[in-house]
């Protein structure tokens, strides 16, 4: 497993501001999915580490 965090995720798959606000979307999915992981007692904002299981 790796750690990241959303902005990163964001700013290096997600340029500009109209595929940034659709970047944001799918991660909220792909945490709601759990594909993505992350601590459910911590905020979830840019700086938001998340986990991804390269399996």
């Amino acid at each position: 497993m790796g750690t990241t965090t959303i902005d990163y995720l964001l700013t290096r798959f997600y340029t500009g501001s109209c595929l940034r606000n659709h970047g944001l979307r799918v991660i909220y999915h792909l945490l709601a999915t759990k594909r993505l992981k992350f601590n459910l007692f911590l905020e979830i904002n840019d700086l938001t580490e998340v986990w991804v299981d390269y399996e």
